[in-house]
């Protein structure tokens, strides 16, 4: 934790401003994104695709004559060089960068270079809506203990449940299991995204698979925690035999 009074007013106020903005603009872009470093005065975004090294970072402001410079550092630097671009800028630039890096992300996500990437997606949509958040604060708060605690316990059970098969299953446990991990740090809507997610990588599995684990949901999830319109999904899936 820095000590506050070593510095002067405005270059806290500089500093605390442009972190709250690239946390905004990092929450309403979780689908794609996700915070991997979140300090007083640096902030690091990851890239959530698989196998992707892309990152975008803000860190070591600096008092400079009148006005507050930040280091910024992202890869890919557009869309014709993968290098790390480096550079030292104001709050206002800082923004500017992180939606340009933004929208390289979502056009890397646009192209589907395999049938089965855009059937995955197709049911990660699919899901998504079906889960029906309407919370005002679910883009800004957490779901509350009870909830994630059933959460919580739910993938553990999945987890459990996927195990009978490890080999098969390993990265559907590794999903599974970052969901539990960073649970506590997850917004309302990150939170039905990644679960979205991993539905959709069980439904494209095999939906045998998809039944079982759906099962457990509805033991406590669906019906006490995040139920939204899966009742029509549950229905659906009860003629899988």
């Amino acid at each position: 934790m820095i000590d506050k009074r070593k510095y002067p007013l405005f270059f806290l106020q500089d500093v605390k401003k442009l972190f709250q903005d690239v946390r905004k603009v990092t929450i309403k872009n979780d689908d794609v994104l996700e915070v991997i470093k979140n300090e007083e005065t640096e902030i690091i975004i990851r890239d959530i695709a698989k196998d992707s090294d892309f990152e975008f970072a803000v860190f070591n402001p600096q008092k400079d004559v009148n006005k507050i410079t930040y280091t910024v550092q992202f890869n890919p630097t557009n869309s014709q060089k993968l290098d790390i671009y480096k550079t030292n800028t104001t709050a206002e630039e800082v923004i500017k960068l992180l939606n340009h890096w933004i929208g390289l992300i979502r056009e890397y996500n646009s192209i589907d270079l395999t049938p089965e990437e855009r059937i995955l997606d197709e049911y990660e949509k699919e899901f998504y809506d079906d889960f029906e958040i309407v919370d005002e604060d679910a883009d800004i708060k957490p779901y509350n203990l009870e909830t994630q605690i059933k959460i919580h316990n739910f993938l553990l059970n999945t987890i459990n449940i996927l195990k009978e098969n490890e080999k098969e299953n390993l990265l559907l446990i590794k999903e599974a299991d970052s969901i539990k991990n960073d649970l506590p740090n997850l917004t309302k809507r990150s939170t039905v995204k990644k679960l979205s997610k991993l539905f959709a990588q069980l439904r494209q599995k095999s939906l045998p698979l998809l039944k079982k684990v759906y099962q457990e949901a509805e033991k406590e999830l669906f019906k006490r925690a995040i139920g939204g319109g899966f009742d029509y999904v549950g229905k659906l899936i009860d003629l899988i035999p």
